[in-house]
Protein backbone atom coordinates (compact mmCIF):
# COMPACT_ATOMS: atom_id res chain seq x y z
CA UNK A 1 0.00 0.00 0.00
CA UNK A 2 1.35 3.19 -1.03
CA UNK A 3 1.66 5.98 1.68
CA UNK A 4 1.05 9.35 1.02
CA UNK A 5 1.72 12.67 2.87
CA UNK A 6 -0.13 16.32 2.71
CA UNK A 7 2.30 19.55 3.05
CA UNK A 8 0.35 22.89 2.99
CA UNK A 9 -1.08 25.32 2.92
CA UNK A 10 1.49 27.38 1.18
CA UNK A 11 0.71 30.83 0.29
CA UNK A 12 1.20 31.64 -3.76
CA UNK A 13 3.12 35.27 -4.07
CA UNK A 14 1.02 37.19 -6.19
CA UNK A 15 1.77 40.39 -8.33
CA UNK A 16 -0.52 43.79 -9.99
CA UNK A 17 0.73 43.63 -13.54
CA UNK A 18 0.69 46.93 -15.42
CA UNK A 19 -2.40 45.82 -16.70
CA UNK A 20 -4.14 45.80 -13.63
CA UNK A 21 -4.65 41.46 -13.84
CA UNK A 22 -3.03 40.04 -10.82
CA UNK A 23 -1.27 36.54 -11.78
CA UNK A 24 0.88 34.56 -10.43
CA UNK A 25 4.41 35.88 -9.02
CA UNK A 26 6.65 33.14 -11.20
CA UNK A 27 10.10 34.66 -10.25
CA UNK A 28 9.47 33.31 -6.45
CA UNK A 29 8.34 29.78 -7.40
CA UNK A 30 11.49 28.98 -6.70
CA UNK A 31 11.67 30.16 -3.32
CA UNK A 32 8.63 28.77 -2.50
CA UNK A 33 9.56 25.42 -3.67
CA UNK A 34 12.45 26.10 -1.26
CA UNK A 35 9.78 26.00 1.42
CA UNK A 36 7.73 22.85 0.26
CA UNK A 37 10.03 20.01 -0.31
CA UNK A 38 7.36 17.80 -1.56
CA UNK A 39 7.41 20.24 -5.04
CA UNK A 40 10.27 18.31 -6.05
CA UNK A 41 7.95 14.83 -6.29
CA UNK A 42 5.34 13.53 -7.86
CA UNK A 43 1.81 13.42 -6.75
CA UNK A 44 -1.48 15.68 -6.50
CA UNK A 45 -1.52 19.55 -5.44
CA UNK A 46 -4.95 21.37 -4.65
CA UNK A 47 -4.90 25.08 -5.53
CA UNK A 48 -7.30 26.89 -2.99
CA UNK A 49 -8.30 30.39 -1.83
CA UNK A 50 -7.72 31.54 1.35
CA UNK A 51 -10.48 32.88 3.43
CA UNK A 52 -10.36 33.58 6.98
CA UNK A 53 -11.64 30.44 8.34
CA UNK A 54 -10.13 28.76 6.25
CA UNK A 55 -9.69 27.92 2.65
CA UNK A 56 -12.11 26.79 -0.48
CA UNK A 57 -10.74 24.58 -3.20
CA UNK A 58 -10.21 25.14 -6.88
CA UNK A 59 -8.78 23.23 -8.55
CA UNK A 60 -6.88 19.52 -8.30
CA UNK A 61 -4.42 18.09 -10.34
CA UNK A 62 -2.00 15.09 -10.71
CA UNK A 63 1.89 15.14 -11.29
CA UNK A 64 2.98 11.62 -12.73
CA UNK A 65 5.66 12.55 -15.25
CA UNK A 66 6.56 15.70 -14.16
CA UNK A 67 7.05 17.29 -10.33
CA UNK A 68 4.30 19.18 -8.78
CA UNK A 69 5.90 22.49 -9.13
CA UNK A 70 6.50 21.59 -13.35
CA UNK A 71 3.12 20.46 -13.56
CA UNK A 72 0.98 22.71 -10.83
CA UNK A 73 2.62 25.67 -12.60
CA UNK A 74 2.74 24.64 -16.06
CA UNK A 75 1.04 27.05 -18.70
CA UNK A 76 -2.30 25.76 -18.50
CA UNK A 77 -2.85 25.57 -14.88
CA UNK A 78 -1.21 29.36 -14.70
CA UNK A 79 -3.99 30.15 -17.31
CA UNK A 80 -7.02 28.71 -15.95
CA UNK A 81 -5.69 30.10 -12.30
CA UNK A 82 -5.19 33.30 -13.34
CA UNK A 83 -8.70 33.58 -15.21
CA UNK A 84 -10.27 32.42 -11.90
CA UNK A 85 -7.99 34.91 -9.80
CA UNK A 86 -9.75 38.17 -12.10
CA UNK A 87 -12.96 37.07 -11.92
CA UNK A 88 -13.16 37.02 -7.72
CA UNK A 89 -12.69 40.04 -4.80
CA UNK A 90 -10.89 37.69 -2.63
CA UNK A 91 -7.21 37.25 -3.78
CA UNK A 92 -5.52 35.17 -1.99
CA UNK A 93 -4.08 32.04 -3.58
CA UNK A 94 -3.14 28.42 -1.70
CA UNK A 95 -1.45 25.46 -2.97
CA UNK A 96 -1.53 22.17 -0.99
CA UNK A 97 0.44 18.71 -1.99
CA UNK A 98 0.06 15.29 -1.22
CA UNK A 99 3.02 13.44 -2.31
CA UNK A 100 4.94 9.98 -1.45
CA UNK A 101 7.59 10.45 1.54
CA UNK A 102 11.10 9.16 0.36
CA UNK A 103 12.63 8.70 -2.80
CA UNK A 104 11.59 6.11 -5.34
CA UNK A 105 8.92 5.32 -8.55
CA UNK A 106 6.30 7.39 -7.99
CA UNK A 107 2.85 5.13 -7.58
CA UNK A 108 0.85 6.07 -10.35
CA UNK A 109 -2.04 3.99 -9.91
CA UNK A 110 -2.24 5.49 -6.53
CA UNK A 111 -1.56 8.81 -7.68
CA UNK A 112 -4.80 8.64 -10.23
CA UNK A 113 -6.76 7.20 -7.70
CA UNK A 114 -5.75 9.95 -4.98
CA UNK A 115 -6.73 12.46 -7.66
CA UNK A 116 -10.71 11.38 -8.50
CA UNK A 117 -11.52 11.13 -4.70
CA UNK A 118 -9.95 14.54 -4.19
CA UNK A 119 -11.71 16.22 -6.88
CA UNK A 120 -15.22 13.98 -5.83
CA UNK A 121 -14.39 16.21 -2.09
CA UNK A 122 -13.65 19.38 -3.46
CA UNK A 123 -16.30 19.21 -5.50
CA UNK A 124 -18.52 19.03 -2.77
CA UNK A 125 -16.93 21.72 -0.97
CA UNK A 126 -16.89 23.93 -4.26
CA UNK A 127 -19.26 22.89 -6.93
CA UNK A 128 -17.77 25.50 -9.30
CA UNK A 129 -14.43 23.76 -8.75
CA UNK A 130 -12.02 24.55 -12.04
CA UNK A 131 -11.38 20.66 -13.07
CA UNK A 132 -13.38 19.16 -16.24
CA UNK A 133 -12.33 15.56 -16.27
CA UNK A 134 -13.35 13.54 -13.22
CA UNK A 135 -16.44 15.55 -12.09
CA UNK A 136 -19.14 13.28 -14.06
CA UNK A 137 -20.86 11.39 -11.88
CA UNK A 138 -19.39 12.71 -8.48
CA UNK A 139 -22.16 14.28 -7.24
CA UNK A 140 -23.48 12.06 -4.17
CA UNK A 141 -22.48 11.75 -0.74
CA UNK A 142 -22.95 9.99 2.02
CA UNK A 143 -24.46 11.64 4.51
CA UNK A 144 -23.18 11.55 8.29
CA UNK A 145 -20.00 10.06 6.98
CA UNK A 146 -18.17 12.36 4.19
CA UNK A 147 -20.45 15.32 4.88
CA UNK A 148 -21.84 15.82 8.20
CA UNK A 149 -24.00 18.88 7.58
CA UNK A 150 -26.06 20.28 10.68
CA UNK A 151 -26.75 18.88 13.85
CA UNK A 152 -25.03 15.94 15.16
CA UNK A 153 -24.27 12.69 13.04
CA UNK A 154 -26.41 9.81 13.55
CA UNK A 155 -25.03 6.82 15.74
CA UNK A 156 -24.95 4.53 12.63
CA UNK A 157 -22.79 6.98 10.61
CA UNK A 158 -20.63 7.30 13.96
CA UNK A 159 -20.08 3.74 14.02
CA UNK A 160 -19.63 3.53 10.27
CA UNK A 161 -16.90 5.99 10.35
CA UNK A 162 -14.92 4.25 13.08
CA UNK A 163 -15.33 0.76 11.36
CA UNK A 164 -13.72 2.07 8.15
CA UNK A 165 -11.01 4.04 9.96
CA UNK A 166 -11.76 7.94 9.13
CA UNK A 167 -12.51 8.41 13.30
Amino acid sequence: MAEFIINGPYDIPLIRRRSGMIAIDESALDELAAQCQSFGKCGCYVFSRKSGRGSTPIYVGKAEKQTIKNEAFNSRNIKSVHAWLNDQAKRKLQIWTIAQPGRGRPHKTAIDEIETVVIHWARLENPDILNIQKTKGLNWWIKGVERAGQGRRPKAATDFRKMIGLD
